[in-house]
């Protein structure tokens, strides 16, 4: 990142390559495309299935969410983990698994970025 003093923002624009620019009190912030490939990665908000078992199985977590499909009564559940492709982070079938099994937003999230990279 750099830091630029004393400079407009159009100046900022003509920055070597400028992928993002913030302006804030303390001053005008150029990030390169070096800046931004270093940031952590955003959470994906949708994994395949069996990109989410097998981080739920190397989180030791794939027989305790099996355990809660396989008892509950919801049957579209049932079919969504059975035969469903992807698992979308906001639905509210994994809003409702991630309660049941005591797990945090920030946990969830670990989840996913895991699986995506299955």
């Amino acid at each position: 990142m750099a830091i630029i003093d004393d400079l407009t923002y159009e100046q900022a624009l003509a920055y070597p390559e400028p992928k993002e620019i913030v302006v804030d009190e303390s001053g005008i912030y150029v990030f390169t495309e070096e800046d931004m490939s270093s940031q952590p990665n955003p959470v994906p908000q949708e994994v395949s299935a069996h990109q989410a078992r097998i981080a739920l199985l190397e989180a030791g977590l794939l027989d305790m969410v099996n355990d809660y499909i396989d008892q509950s009564n919801d049957t579209e559940l049932k079919i969504r983990w059975e035969y469903g492709g992807k698992l979308v982070r906001n639905s509210p079938y994994i809003a409702a698994v991630t309660v049941a099994l005591g797990l945090t937003d920030e946990q969830l999230d670990e989840l996913f970025i895991r699986a995506a990279q299955k």
